[in-house]
Order: structure tokens, then C-alpha cells, then sequence
């Protein structure tokens, strides 16, 4: 968060951490950081979400799951509407 580049140790370092980890490594070039993640070709996911509406307000809470790798996330939205 300082903006000092990253050396060339730093990446090795994060490179073979992420080897540890299982995980796929990234690719560092002078305009930003890249990482390829290999996807499979189905997913099945789960969205449900509810809407509180007051007079002109309207807040929208939603979440979803991912049956294929048990990930989860949800989102807050909150919008004036007439």
C-alpha cells in the first residue's frame, strides 16, 4: 500500500507459498499482477435475496452459495426510488 515495487525475491517468495498452498501461481509485469485459475465447466449456484421498501427507499439484501466449492457471498443495495 505504499507503492514500493515488489522485488524479484518477494515474488519468488509469494510464488512458492502459493505452490505450498496449492495454489496457482501469479504473474507479475511492470502495468499489474495477473493469475490464471483453471475453471471447471459447470457450476451450481444458489441466489436468494429479500427488499425492505420504505416510502421512497428501498434496500436490497442478497446472498448466494456455491454448491461445486462451498463458496459464499452476498451484496447490500440500497437505492432511492419514486
Amino acid at each position: 500500500m505504499n507503492n514500493a515495487p515488489v522485488s524479484p525475491g518477494e515474488i519468488t517468495a509469494l510464488n512458492n507459498y502459493l505452490k505450498a498452498a496449492g495454489r496457482d501461481t501469479i504473474n507479475v509485469k511492470e502495468d499489474g499482477i495477473s493469475s490464471i485459475i483453471d475453471v471447471s465447466d459447470f457450476g451450481c449456484r444458489f441466489f436468494g435475496g429479500a427488499s425492505i421498501n420504505l416510502a421512497f427507499f428501498r434496500i436490497d439484501i442478497t446472498g448466494l452459495y456455491s454448491f461445486i466449492d462451498g463458496n459464499y457471498g452476498g451484496s447490500l443495495g440500497f437505492r432511492f426510488q419514486m
